[in-house]
């Protein structure tokens, strides 16, 4: 189908109004919304069309993707949610809810199920989707349960070697010579191995090194040998990699029908997100799967992708096999109407001046458009974003700064060298920057204009080493930069500090290991110390020493918080360059390492870990080195890690290295169309057997160049300079992705000066068509900004007294630039004066903080002791080895032993009460009820029959007379079975309880099903208040009802962190749960609400659940798209069970409340301390 066919066949796609029945392929340009479409269809899916959520397929091709999807789409259902209830008509759902209602569906029902089940949704990565079926027709393929899936065995690498060793002996030395050339044979069994047994590639000598007969019969043998010893070293290591997860997973679906039907059978709708990003084996299962012309295919297929986004060729992306998908689903289009291509058409991210500009540069007039190719052709977007242009305010007048800005050569830069351009492209940059960051120049962001901020601005490069000369000249002016990369901390000179640390610990004779420990940042001496400080040497030893017993008592993290406290890292580091990085670094490695522990529990087996880390088979996206979130600091970000982001103000760097070259030769490649598995290969890389490769490549740089140039929201800024050398004056510029994505034509190169001054004419000249091209079309669209209303916003905002300038007539907007930027002023080093500023006390200001950490500092200074609740080892509670049950006996031990015996009263049940009491007891019976609430209804009698044996193995019951010992067990178990029975069954509360004036049911622990409710919920909140105190958090619970006193004034910025108890959903709001296992007496009067509010009053536990309300607030903020106010509409506030007071036998009394359990709602405090702890948003 030719290009005019296309236009014709093809139309806008409206997720509002769209049919949701038949197979889409949907295009979405940069800009258009695609997930908000992807998120909407799901929604629409399940009320329009009321398919279960666990029905429903949505594929993307990355972990982070897919974890980001996942979450919209339950923001989505939880907005949706509220919006039904709050009664909005106005909202965009209504439109939903009506067809849903027409259809005799209730939509509030589907969207409440669809909640309930959300962890049941089938959002996956492709190498995820393939897995699960895998797994679930295991017995069909006859495949091994114990098989581990990586992205690198390793094995083509030692296959390589092995055939080599045993081969290169019989060659002549220069057939030696020649073969040891084939630098990329591992590469190759990779490439053969992702088309597994079921294909046959074709290996097409095309290397004249393979004239030899010898060579050509060695390679050959290698080819049929290679694959299959790497398949053999797979099975026998029980790995194999992501590429045979695929093939695998081609082969159950050639397998039969009966594997085809019972997959299509599973899904009412399957959505695949990045389809550009396929490759020929991933098109063949979901063809096969879900396009086939069959009753049990998915009645609902999306396909959505962008041709002019596919540039992840290094991944194995084929751009072929998503145009052979295109061509297959419109020639379903032209038998049905059901079937076709349709396009999102409206950029919701640039400002309409920056997408008219985008338009026009793309728009070229060449044979075979700025794409170079008849099948990617590009079309003119709407406008719909609310995105602004910058402002800068001069002599109290607004003016606005263009939106896309072309740098072509002026007079100074003609004829210069490739360095020589470099070095002032680099100046011209952050000159530009400076200008913009000196205070003068607005950006309109969240509906307000602000002044622009570093932050604000990204510099894209093809690679990082791109960005060395600007990120210099950017310093030197005083505007730091951030390279985001992809780095493993594992492999980061912090991790080699605390790897060096840790090898000191576990070895503490070792004095060379000693030494290097010594000599790390972390603990910071120099040599003169290491040599001659033998007073600092006993102080390290000791330090060590210390650090490791923290270490075994409660995990890495411990340990090096000590360390870092104790050796002042704070101080040492933040004043040099890069500090702040490392500071970043140590805590990430800290958190990593706490939970590695949790797991592996010997500090041995961590420092063996740390080593494994640092050389992964697979990259863990949560081992990347954290970015601080510093709007301070200009991003410097690599075009592909670019994708999918959006960024007020964009500068692109070196152009010119946006070319392919020749001497790139490809060893290998598919060398058929998307449906062949012909793979050419050339074993000698120096060579490129296949100009299709060269020109695939250079296309490619094509369309990097359009993602690059579509990741602006307010100003674009390209430079085109073009730079010579002797032997080519044009530095094959020719090939410059943006100079051919400009004129729609490949250039010819410049062999002598007159050719090179004619390349900078065909360069100025198509700069100017290309503003020309512009300025009619911003002319006829009349989409320029209102000076008007932009002054009256800005005078609104930042309270000043502005004079509009005249109208925008939009020629402002779009500059070509061929003269020299003003200078903004450098920072020289010699000019530069430096004086220390009075010193003051560094303290390490960042920390984390929780309930217990801020309680134990109340009620010291009137004598009364903190009681924890909770303490490290909990986890071992149920089933404790000896020294944990020794720990748990002397904490049981301290309990108050005077207990009167009343005639008729069970001794060995009072003997049981007295022993199973403290923060030893309490927290085995919160261990349990968490055992309870996560088994299912029908096994919870069963674990409550197994705490007998629990309890003998625990510590708690040791101190009984040894000859009661047995019966006290006895009544110790029935005592807690009680405990947890009267708990979970009973009814907690009702409408009364609540304050509610609806119909609320009696509620029952027992009866919430998995999806409403969630045991140990951890949170961690962020405080970036810097100035906030103890002090201040009691003063804002006593302003609402709660008294503090003599509370420690420690400083709180950091986070605060700890785990609620329970999380459940009841009649339609979020509630919190904590159990409380206080001894108040032995009679229901002592669990009384007044004995209950005097407990808490007492503990201070009112300090607990208003953190714990606060996280629960700013959780649903976050997911479900909820505001200050309407945050309130679902939640329902906070129980504190006291599992010992609470009787099913006793009755609620008049206001709904039931012995032994404390509600309470306290909106205000709750809002209050959300304020005080500061802005949660970042």
């Amino acid at each position: 189908m030719n290009e005019t066919e296309r236009k014709e066949l093809t139309s806008g796609f409206d997720v509002q109004t769209a049919d949701l029945s038949g197979r889409w392929l949907v295009e979405a340009s940069a800009g258009t919304g695609k997930t908000f479409a992807l998120e909407r269809i799901v929604l629409r899916l399940v009320i329009e069309e009321a398919v279960s959520i666990d029905r429903i397929l949505v594929v993307t091709f990355t972990n982070a993707a897919t974890a980001e999807l996942r979450e919209r789409v339950r923001a989505l259902f939880f907005k949706a949610s509220a919006v039904l209830k709050n009664g909005d008509e106005q909202s965009e759902f209504e439109t939903f809810f009506e067809r849903s209602r027409l259809r005799e569906h209730d939509p509030a029902a589907l969207i409440e199920s669809a909640l309930e089940h959300f962890d049941e949704a089938s959002i996956l990565t492709i190498h995820g989707f393939c897995q699960k079926m895998l797994s679930e027709f295991i017995f069909t393929r006859a495949g091994a349960y114990d098989v581990e899936f990586v992205s690198d065995t390793g094995f083509e690498a030692e296959v390589t070697q092995a055939f080599l060793r045993r081969e290169l002996p019989a060659l002549t030395p220069e057939q030696r010579a020649k073969v040891l050339e084939w630098g990329s044979l591992p590469q190759l069994l990779s490439k053969l191995g992702e088309h597994g047994s079921s294909v046959k590639p074709q290996a097409r000598i095309d290397s004249d090194d393979l004239s030899d007969p010898a060579l050509k019969e060695l390679f050959e043998r290698f080819l049929q040998e290679g694959p299959r010893r790497v398949r053999e070293l797979e099975r026998l290591h029980g790995v194999k990699s992501f590429s045979a997860l695929l093939t695998e997973m081609y082969s159950l679906v050639q397998s039969g029908d009966s594997a085809l039907e019972r997959i299509r059978n599973r899904y009412d709708a399957v959505l695949i997100d990045e389809f550009q990003d396929t490759d020929r084996i991933q098109y063949r299962i979901f063809k096969a799967l879900f396009l086939a012309d069959v009753p049990q295919a998915p009645k609902s297929v999306f396909f959505v992708g962008d041709p002019k986004q596919a540039i992840y060729a290094f991944r194995g992306a084929e751009l072929d096999v998503y145009l052979q998908a295109r061509n297959d689903i419109e020639q379903m289009g032209g038998q049905s109407e059901t079937a076709g291509l349709r396009t999102l058409e409206t950029n919701y991210r640039s400002t309409p001046a920056l997408v008219t500009a985008v338009n026009a540069f793309f728009s070229a007039n060449g044979s075979s458009g700025s794409f170079l190719s008849a099948d990617i052709r590009y079309s003119d977007l709407k406008t719909g974003a609310s995105a602004m242009p910058l402002v800068r305010i001069r002599d109290g007048k607004p003016e606005f700064v263009p939106v896309m800005s072309l740098w072509v050569d002026d007079e100074t830069l003609s004829g210069s060298k490739i360095e020589a351009v470099r070095q002032a492209e680099a100046k011209y940059m952050a000159d530009d920057i400076a200008s913009l960051l000196d205070g003068s120049v607005y950006i309109y962001r969240h509906g307000q204009w602000r002044v622009l901020r570093p932050g604000d601005i990204a510099i894209l490069v093809k690679k990082r080493s791109a960005s060395q000369h600007v990120q210099r000249e950017l310093l030197a002016r005083g505007v730091r930069t951030l390279l985001d990369d992809q780095t493993n901390v594992f492999t980061t000179s912090e991790a080699d500090d605390v790897r060096a640390v840790f090898e000191a610990m576990l070895s503490p004779t070792d004095t060379k290991k000693f030494a290097t420990a010594r000599a790390t940042r972390l603990i910071g001496r120099t040599l003169s110390d290491i040599r001659e400080d033998l007073s600092a040497a006993g102080a390290d030893r000791q330090l060590l020493q210390n650090a490791l017993e923290r270490f075994e008592a409660s995990g890495p993290a411990a340990a090096l918080s000590y360390i870092a406290r104790e050796r002042r890292l704070q101080e040492r580091l933040l004043p040099i360059q890069g500090g702040v990085a490392m500071l970043m670094n140590h805590e990430q490695l800290g958190e990593l390492l706490q939970e590695i522990y949790r797991q592996v529990g010997s500090p041995g087996a961590v420092l063996r870990a740390m080593t494994r880390l640092a050389h992964p088979s697979r990259p863990n996206e949560n081992h990347c080195v954290r970015k601080p979130n510093d709007e301070n600091v200009v991003r410097v970000v690599t075009v592909h890690a670019s994708k999918g982001l959006e960024y007020p103000v964009v500068y692109l760097v070196q152009t010119e290295s946006m070319r392919s070259q020749r001497r790139d030769a490809e060893t290998f490649w598919m060398s058929g169309g998307a449906d062949s598995d012909e793979v050419s290969v050339n074993p000698n890389e120096r060579e490129d057997a296949s100009g299709k490769v060269f020109e695939g490549r250079q296309l490619e740089l094509l369309r990097q160049a359009y993602v690059a140039m579509t990741r602006a929201s307010s100003r674009l800024v390209l430079p085109l300079f073009i730079a010579a050398n002797s032997r080519q004056y044009s530095r094959d510029s020719a090939n410059n992705a943006y100079v051919q994505a400009m004129t729609g034509e490949v250039s010819p190169v410049a062999q002598t000066m007159k050719e090179y001054v004619d390349v900078l004419g065909i360069v100025r000249n198509a700069a100017e068509e290309t503003r020309r091209r512009y300025l009619a079309s911003i002319k006829q669209s009349g989409q320029l900004p209102d000076v008007r209303v932009v002054c009256e916003a800005l005078c609104r905002d930042l309270q000043q007294n502005l004079v509009p300038s005249e109208t925008c007539s939009g020629e402002d907007l779009f500059e070509i630039r061929s003269s020299v930027p003003p200078a903004a002023p450098v920072m020289s080093v010699q000019a530069l004066r430096v004086q220390a500023a009075d010193p003051v006390s560094v303290h390490s200001a960042w920390h984390r903080s929780s309930f217990t950490a801020i309680a134990s500092g109340l009620g010291a200074s009137v004598g009364e002791e903190f009681e924890a609740e909770e303490f490290e080892g909990a986890d071992a509670v149920l089933e404790a080895d000896e020294e944990n049950q020794r720990a748990f006996a002397a904490s049981a031990g301290e309990q108050d032993a005077t207990v009167e015996i009343e005639e008729g009263q069970n001794e060995h049940l009072l003997q049981a009460q007295l022993l199973l009491r403290g923060a030893a007891a309490g927290d085995w019976i919160h261990k349990l009820l968490e055992r309870v609430m996560n088994a299912k209804p029908e096994n919870r009698e069963a674990v409550l029959e197994n705490i007998r044996p629990l309890l003998a193995a625990s510590a708690l019951l040791r101190r009984a007379d040894p000859q009661q010992r047995e019966a006290v067990l006895e009544a110790g178990a029935e005592l807690i079975a009680g405990y947890v029975r009267n708990t979970v069954s009973c009814e907690l509360f009702n409408a009364k309880t609540i304050g509610s004036n609806e119909a609320t049911p009696p509620f029952v622990l027992d009866r919430l099903t998995f999806g409403e409710r969630q045991c140990e919920m951890p949170f961690l909140l962020s405080v970036p208040n810097s100035k906030l105190r103890s002090k201040d958090v009691a003063e804002c619970m006593s302003s609402h009802g709660f008294p503090m006193q003599s509370l420690r004034d420690n400083v709180l910025q950091g986070y605060l962190t700890g785990a609620i108890d329970m999380v459940f959903v009841a009649d339609g709001k979020y509630y919190i749960l904590d159990w409380k296992s206080n001894w108040l007496g032995a009679s229901p009067e002592d669990y009384s609400q007044e004995a209950l509010r005097g407990e808490i009053e007492r503990k201070h536990y009112a300090l607990q659940y208003v953190i714990y309300l606060t996280a629960l607030k700013r959780h649903l903020m976050a997911t479900a798209g909820l505001t200050q106010e309407t945050v309130w509409n679902a939640i329902g506030g906070a129980f504190y069970v006291f599992v010992r007071g609470v009787n099913a036998q006793c009755a609620l009394d008049e206001k709904g409340r039931r012995t032994g359990v404390y509600f309470d709602c306290p909106r205000e405090a709750v809002d209050a301390l959300d304020a005080l702890l500061g802005d949660s948003n970042d």
